[in-house]
């Protein structure tokens, strides 16, 4: 089965970066084009992949 690998290297701190992809406060202002606001989301890192 084919697969996908996407790599992003940003300039901060392990732990900076997962907090802004995980925590709500955070990932609601970051996420998506400047000016876009997701008013929710579901992402969760307790679950598995296929």
């Amino acid at each position: 089965m084919p697969g996908l690998t996407l790599e992003c290297h940003f300039d901060a701190a392990p732990q900076r970066v997962f907090d802004f992809i995980s925590k709500t406060e955070h990932l609601l202002t970051w996420w998506g084009p400047e000016g876009l606001f997701v008013p929710e989301h579901r992402l969760s890192f307790e679950r598995t992949g296929p």
